[in-house]
């Protein structure tokens, strides 16, 4: 029964795979400065549990067993022991394979978007904001109408004044909200 329910677990990832990743963790943030910027956040977490996991993993081999190996007991513990080591030597293979993928897709934004400076930064900040709330704007006008929700409005009078009447005069164009949402 064991080597059944092991041999199920090795489809197991109880991490993200790399379409959640891409797709969702990812993707759904919109332009590529957002997608860049939660690349950096993931990446700066997963850094830190991947770190976290290899001490412990250090810790865990450093330490003898307190137990003798002999006898009924002493074959659980030992058993329980090779579990325990396993599950960390899982959970760093899992944490560096998502690592792996955010870095991947962080050297791939970072490409694709040049080096960033102060002033650069300001821009992609408010392109990014900008592009969020149209996204918003196109799935309120898809779902109701012309009608934007409480959230999206506020979302639009929050923006610099420039970038607030060009999205309002999009709007009141009645644009193909399924454009807004993909540009």
């Amino acid at each position: 029964m064991f080597d059944v329910i092991e041999d199920l677990l090795k489809d197991y990832r109880p991490k993200h795979s790399e379409f959640q990743i891409r797709n969702f963790i990812i993707g759904s943030q919109g332009s590529a400065w957002f997608k860049y910027k939660q690349c950096l956040r993931e990446i700066s977490s997963r850094n830190d549990a991947l770190v976290n996991e290899k001490e412990n993993l250090e810790i865990f081999d450093s330490k003898k067993p307190w137990f003798k190996w002999f006898g009924k007991i002493s074959k659980i513990k030992r058993q329980k022991r090779i579990r325990q080591r396993k599950a960390l030597l899982y959970a760093i293979s899992e944490t560096e394979r998502e690592l792996s993928a955010f870095v991947d897709m962080a050297l791939d934004l970072k490409c694709s978007m040049g080096d960033i400076d102060d002033q650069k930064r300001a821009v992609l900040e408010t392109e990014g904001w900008t592009q969020k709330a149209r996204t918003m704007a196109g799935i309120d006008i898809l779902t109701g109408g012309m009608s934007l929700s409480r959230q999206t409005i506020e979302m639009i009078l929050m923006l610099p004044e420039n970038k607030r009447e060009i999205l309002l005069a999009e709007i009141r164009s009645r644009p193909d909200p399924l454009l807004m949402i993909g540009s």
